[in-house]
């Protein structure tokens, strides 16, 4: 695979799943004009937007270098810092500005005003003007005495930053003027965060030794401080609706709040997240707090409980450590089951974000299992699932690593199951390797080390079976892979390529194409029938599942994610493919399957009570009797002070019979069917009782009402079209056609086209019907 692409022949990118958050903190935006606060949250080398008031994704931002290592923003722009470079965006995904100029990897900005302010890791403090783009100040600092960690701007402390160290210290620096205003000793410990106080000249000051300090740095005192036992401060933020309350995050995932008058703990969450808090932030003028963490989760909290506390509200997460299995769980291909080595189970749907859902981690007991973290299983090996039941019960079932039991899950409750399936096996030492849900949904077929029926050359690492074309595939040790007609128990084709452990295969759903994974980043698409290589290609690190949709899906109604690329136009399908061929006409079957039988539709749809003479209007127009409501427009035409009357008045042809008349070739019957698909069954059968002579019709009409199916039939157009209505024809009008020779002579010519199109047709059904027989039979 030395010549492999990074890019494929075959598949594009469409979406990246389950993505949510990094060890980045989130930035929060209050957009005036939305009246709503937006968040910004890094997923590697894009960022996306959310909306608080429904918490959906709004936006992704365009395609980075690398990854994001640090993001902030303000009115107009989110800026996000990648390697070298900062990027400034408008709308959540349009570039507006790119700064250059350091020399190594930012990991701190600030907005100031109309500069930009960052610092990278050789501790180079920058300042840019953002229209501009040029640098305004640049300040180098020494890695040994003050080593920059936290950035931040006192509120009405004008052109002055305030900067906290490794080394313990804090500067209070003017950008205008470039001068070292005021230096604070410190504690002599590192400054982890610092963060301005609703008060004036007091910033919160979080250290490395678990301490905070709530400091007045312009008399250079303490005010107040806390030792905070439970990790160290990763964020901190104060309540922005009137309480005094300052609420830390921790390293180890817990919230405490802060009471700040009486100087104790007012309240704590405990395990909020799996991972280190990465962002917090108290909404301005509402009792709500967001945070987000490397769990790959953003979870949004309202300050409502009685003890001053905080409970979730809502919540966007994925999975908090690498996913290791993925499967679809219904043929449409819009959700996927997706399990991580962090024992949780997840539904994301591949159309929208908003149908994302978590269903918890694989525990012994659900319940207990929320105090205790000793309860939760091992992560998940194998799972399959069956929705053909999921309303009456628990459709989906896990295996997990060196476990015995199956657990199964509920998709409809969205939730661990109530069953626990333990197997007998007689040693000791089995577990369960393999399962399958049966295809009614009623049973569970667990396996555990099987006896070899084949001897293979080399070990099997993993399996696929394709239950509809009798395959199985074997991902070999020696980094091949074999496949197996389970039939005849004999090896059909191998495929020889990959220099990896081969991580996971797949069929696509016509058993036509093998795709596989494996840890030398590459992805290989094999043919079966030719047992060739048709495409391979590289990913940044190696792919540890895979999974092909049964059937492909429906056009997905489209979200406001930026700019999206639909590719190619939708295909339509021509009228007719051939002359040769007999094609239909696409009508729904009640417009002609229920012709002959109008009138047990009509007594049986006969209203109970009696119909209500509406009053006259004062005028009316007339209708054309069709599905859509169209008026009659022909009377209205010519002279209407003409009071004599011509034979065409006097006619009682209706508008139809009278455009059948007209036609004198063949093609001119083409209109004449377009405005017959444009009635409705009801107008169909009174266009054809009332062509009879005794309705106001007559025989020429009649003859060329069966010229009109005549040539439908010759042109292998509407076959079925023309069936309903030549039935329909025949029901109404059968002792008037044996009466009339004319009739007589043009039914005989239906006859022979409708017999020859009969034929044709039979004869390819009767050919496709022993070929599959053949097929099957070998």
């Amino acid at each position: 695979m030395e010549n492999a692409k990074t890019c494929s022949q075959i598949f594009t990118g469409a979406r990246v799943l389950g993505y949510v958050s990094t060890h980045v903190p989130f930035v929060a935006r209050f957009i005036k004009r939305r009246g709503e606060t937006l968040l910004c949250t890094s997923v590697g080398k894009w960022f996306h937007t959310y909306g608080c008031d429904k918490f959906r994704l709004l936006s992704v931002s365009g395609e980075h270098p690398s990854e994001i290592t640090c993001m902030s923003g303000d009115g107009y722009h989110i800026y996000t810092g990648c390697e070298n470079n900062i990027y400034a965006w408008r709308r959540g995904c349009e570039l507006k500005h790119i700064y250059k100029g350091h020399g190594a990897t930012i990991h701190k900005i600030l907005p100031f005003g109309i500069h930009i302010i960052s610092v990278d890791e050789s501790n180079v403090l920058k300042v840019f003007d953002i229209k501009d783009e040029t640098e305004f100040l640049e300040l180098k600092f020494s890695l040994e005495t003050f080593t920059i960690t936290t950035l931040c701007h006192p509120p009405t402390y004008l052109n002055k930053i305030l900067l906290g160290s490794k080394q313990g210290q804090l500067q209070l620096w003017n950008i205008r003027t470039s001068k070292l205003v005021y230096t604070l000793k410190g504690w002599g410990s590192e400054v982890l965060v610092t963060e301005p106080a609703p008060a004036v000249d007091v910033v919160a000051i979080a250290l490395e030794n678990s301490k905070i300090f709530l400091h007045n740095i312009k008399l250079d005192q303490t005010i107040m401080n806390f030792i905070h036992d439970w990790g160290q401060v990763s964020s901190l933020s104060f309540r922005m609706d009137g309480a005094p309350i300052m609420v830390t995050g921790s390293s180890t995932g817990n919230i405490v709040m802060w009471d700040l008058e009486e100087r104790t703990v007012k309240s704590q969450i405990q395990a909020a997240h799996s991972a280190a808090i990465a962002g917090l932030q108290c909404l301005m003028s509402e009792p709500l707090m967001v945070t987000n963490s490397q769990d790959n989760s953003l979870k949004m909290w309202i300050f409502d409980m009685p003890d001053g506390g905080a409970r979730l509200l809502k919540k966007r997460e994925g999975h908090a450590l690498p996913p290791k299995l993925i499967r679809y769980c219904e043929p449409s291909g819009e959700n996927i089951l997706a399990a991580g080595s962090d024992s949780s189970l997840h539904i994301m749907n591949t159309v929208t974000e908003t149908f994302n859902k978590s269903m918890g981690k694989a525990s012994f007991d659900r319940k207990k299992s929320k105090k205790k973290n000793n309860l939760t299983l091992p992560p998940i090996t194998q799972l399959s699932s069956c929705m053909q039941r999921d309303k009456q019960w628990d459709s989906i079932a896990t295996l997990h690593e060196n476990k015995k039991l199956a657990l199964t899950w509920s998709y409809n409750r969205i939730c661990v199951g109530k069953h626990k399936l333990r197997c007998p096996f007689e040693e000791k030492k089995a577990v369960a390797t393999s399962l399958t849900v049966t295809h009614c949904g009623n049973f569970v077929i667990i396996a555990t080390s099987p006896y070899h029926v084949m001897r293979l050359d080399e070990s099997v690492n993993k399996t696929k079976c394709h239950r509809e074309s009798a395959l199985l595939a074997l991902a070999n040790e020696d980094f091949t892979i074999t496949l197996i007609d389970i039939d005849t128990m004999k090896v059909v084709r191998k495929f020889d390529g990959h220099v990896g452990k081969i991580t996971d295969i797949d069929f696509d759903y016509q058993s036509r194409w093998l795709v596989s994974s494996s840890m030398d980043c590459t992805i290989c698409t094999w043919d079966i029938p030719s047992a060739q290589l048709v495409d391979v290609f590289m990913v940044e690190a190696p792919c540890t599942s895979l999974k092909l949709p049964t059937t492909a899906p429906e056009k997905p109604d489209l979200e406001d994610i930026g700019v999206i690329d639909l590719g190619e136009p939708e295909y339509k399908s021509p009228e007719q493919i051939s002359t040769e061929l007999i094609t239909l006409s696409g009508q729904p079957t009640s417009r002609w399957l229920n012709l002959l039988n109008l009138d047990i539709v009509k007594r049986r749809n006969k209203p109970k009570t009696p119909l209500t003479v509406p009053k006259s209007a004062p005028f009316f127009l007339p209708t054309i009797p069709s599905l859509e409501l169209e008026f009659d427009l022909e009377k209205e035409k010519g002279d209407t002070n003409k009071k004599l009357l011509t034979p065409e008045s006097l006619s009682t042809l209706t508008p139809f019979a009278k455009k059948l008349n007209k036609c004198k070739r063949v093609f001119d019957y083409d209109k004449c069917v377009m405005k017959l698909k444009e009635m409705s069954p009801a107008a169909i059968e009174a266009e054809v009782t009332s062509m009879a002579p005794d309705a106001g019709g007559s025989i020429e009409v009649m003859s060329h009402f069966l010229k009109l199916i005549d040539s439908m039939l010759k042109s292998n157009r509407d076959f079925e079209l023309a069936q309903s209505y030549l039935s329909l024809f025949l029901k109404v009008h059968t002792k008037v056609i044996t009466r009339s020779s004319e009739l007589l002579v043009v039914l005989h010519c239906v006859e022979e086209s409708s017999s020859v199109a009969w034929s044709r047709l039979q004869n390819s059904l009767l050919y496709n019907i022993c070929v599959v027989k053949a097929l099957k039979d070998m």
